[in-house]
């Protein structure tokens, strides 16, 4: 691979580890629990480099284009993403209607690069996900960057015209930004704000990018031009002799250590983080990058410019874009072991050298003659809108959409086929039955027709999920689900109605008059059995006879309370306590075991249980799901039969 004139391989090099550390972290390295921590390190290099562009060319020209600046921004970053995101389209045209509604949602998003805000609207999470995780998850931090890159400019051509020459100037003023950021995410932390609004805003993570660009200043204050990086030139520093030989790569090193300390030592419970944590790194970040720029060359330059590792740098956007819906589409989301760590690996790289290749560099070296004058403007506004038609031409399925937005009304259950003999079962439930309905298409020579009311994020009465101070509420359109599936069940009368207990039944639930019920508490009990018997009554007006389907053991990933409240065992075993004496004083409603099957006899057991036949911990995977239908089909032919004899006395 060529080396760019003018790039400086160690800077390449730190960019190829924090591209690693995100890679292992997100393939499940568990040596690496803060991985995440890489998209930390590309934030302030982005600071560092953008800066030194910016300040070489006014020092050059006297002025700042800033149209040519976004235009090649637009090179830079657009094309492998539109490629990208046409992929992901045609990947999900074969997924399940609520995996192609996020998919066209966010790649909307992040099309206009604002990705991070909709994840914080829709409050999604970043370290726990408990349904299929989205592909597009990681444009986040696509958006956070050209957020910063469309303001910047601006500030600095701002600081530039008022501070004339003193760079010295411009570094404090970054600086001081930089730390009203943190002071507002450290504001932010304490009074209640959730870690995802933290990790994902712009306006904490832009202290990063503002430290990077406080020390772009300070090096071209002291060597009178822009910094040396992977973008820009290196010009001698004539005050180096000033300094001991042995002070930059010391002072480079020591930065490059605490960010590989907090790698290893830092997790998604490390609140720390939130708090003073990415400024401390962002300022390790800055030592090694001011190690490792200094002239005359040092040993820690030489090794983070070897020229694999610095390879791997220049390819970097490409692996950052291409591993994470490999990642999703390979596992479904579970952590790989680690034979597949290194597939994925491998897999990653044959996808983005090709892409820089082909497509990159190409482009960012003008071989495809895109200019950015009225042909580059023309680009700008038809090729978004080309891959946002791709989007909507390719994720056709709207059928979830009200589960998403509450614009549109729940559509229908599924109707039977009348001419199928086999007897009709109807599923109730929340997102573990999504799960078990969209893969029962996938179980051989099923027993029954199965059709399906099952719904992500919403209980089967009104009530909002509370954990610790943290509540979610419910979606628009719950309420309308309520009484679709209702009226579904009269209107399909179903031989056999079956309702899956609900995740949600493991929080504390905050009721529409303000009160919270507390788990285990008699009062949440007793509301519990109100709302299980109204399900049961209401499947029994429509159905021939009820089953319920017990709760099952969870593995999720994290240590938030909802996580934990999941994970708990003794909370599955007295919902299934409190399911069996409800079945006790209801012989007409039958007890579907699964729990026997899913749930290990200890917890490493129910883990590895978990990580088989579940994508997250929580929902059945394909090959999971199949195999709990078919453990749950004697039952139901049991069920069905004694609703029979029944029916023939």
């Amino acid at each position: 691979m060529t080396r760019s004139v003018g790039r400086n391989p160690a800077l390449d090099g730190l960019r190829g580890i924090a591209v690693l550390l995100v890679m292992l972290f997100h393939f499940g390295a568990s040596l690496l629990p803060g991985g995440f921590l890489g998209v930390d390190v590309f934030f302030v290099l982005s600071g560092f480099l953008i800066t030194g562009l910016l300040l070489k060319e006014h020092r050059r020209s006297g002025r700042i284009k800033l149209t040519a600046f976004w235009g090649a921004r637009a090179r830079r970053l657009f094309p492998a993403l539109a490629v990208m995101l046409i992929a992901v389209a045609l990947v999900a045209a074969s997924m399940p209607a609520l995996e192609q509604q996020t998919v066209f949602t966010q790649g909307i998003a992040t099309l206009a690069y604002v990705n991070n805000w909709l994840l914080i609207a829709q409050d999604t999470s970043y370290f726990q996900q408990w349904q299929t995780p989205s592909p597009l998850l990681h444009t986040w931090s696509l958006g956070v960057e050209e957020q910063f890159y469309l303001v910047f400019p601006l500030l600095v051509l701002g600081l530039v015209l008022v501070l004339r020459r003193s760079r010295l100037w411009g570094a404090v003023a970054m600086t001081a930004l930089a730390l009203a950021s943190a002071a507002w995410g450290w504001y932010l932390a304490n009074t209640g704000a959730s870690i995802d609004r933290l990790y994902f805003g712009t306006d904490v993570r832009v202290q990063e990018l503002l430290l990077g660009a406080a020390l772009g200043f300070l090096l071209s204050e002291r060597a009178g031009a822009a910094p040396g990086g992977a973008e820009s030139e290196l010009d001698p520093d004539p005050r180096q002799g000033r300094q001991p030989v042995w002070l930059p790569a010391a002072v480079g090193t020591a930065g490059l250590a605490v960010v590989l300390a907090m790698a290893v030592l830092t997790d998604a419970r490390s609140t720390y983080v939130y708090r003073g944590g990415m400024l401390l790194l962002s300022v390790a970040v800055c030592a090694a990058i001011w190690g490792v720029t200094r002239p005359g060359g040092n040993r820690l330059a030489a090794a983070l410019g070897w020229r694999p590792l610095a390879a791997v740098g220049v390819i970097s956007y490409g692996l950052y874009l291409w591993h994470w819906p490999l990642f999703v589409w390979l596992s479904g989301g579970r952590l790989l072991n680690g034979p597949e760590v290194v597939a994925a690996l491998v897999l990653t790289f044959a996808v983005a050298v090709p892409s820089y290749l082909l497509i990159e560099r190409p482009i960012r070296q003008r071989r495809w003659n895109w200019e950015f004058g009225r042909t580059g403007w023309v680009a700008a506004v038809t090729a978004p809108l080309a891959v946002a038609g791709a989007l909507f031409l390719l994720t056709p399925d709207r059928t979830q959409v009200a589960v998403l937005s509450g614009s549109l009304d729940v559509p229908a259950a599924q109707p039977y086929a009348a001419d199928d003999p086999r007897p009709k079962v109807f599923l109730v439930g929340d997102s573990r039955a999504l799960y078990l309905r969209s893969h029962y298409p996938e179980v051989p020579d099923p027993d029954f027709q199965l059709s399906s009311q099952a719904i992500l994020g919403c209980t089967l009465v009104a009530g909002d999920l509370q954990a610790g101070s943290d509540v979610s509420p419910e979606t628009g359109p719950c309420d309308r689900w309520r009484q679709q599936w209702r009226s579904d069940v009269a209107a399909l009368r179903p031989d056999l109605g079956l309702f899956s207990i609900p995740a949600q039944w493991h929080s504390d639930i905050r009721l529409p008059d303000g009160r919270v019920l507390i788990w285990g508490s008699p009062e949440y009990e007793a509301w519990l059995l109100t709302q299980l018997d109204e399900t049961v009554n209401a499947l029994a007006a429509g159905s021939g006879r009820v089953g319920i389907i017990d709760d099952t053991c969870n593995s999720v990933y994290g240590d938030s309370v909802v996580a934990r409240n999941l994970n708990n065992p003794d909370r599955t075993q007295r919902l299934n306590e409190l399911l069996r004496e409800y079945i006790a004083e209801h012989p007409d409603v039958a007890y579907l075991d699964l729990s026997s099957w899913d749930c290990g006899n200890t917890v490493e057991e129910t883990a590895a249980n978990a990580r088989d036949r579940k994508i997250d911990g929580l929902h059945y995977g394909p090959a999971g799901a199949v195999q709990a239908w078919e453990w749950l089909s004697p039952q139901i032919r049991a069920a069905l039969e004694s609703n029979g004899r029944r029916n023939g006395a």
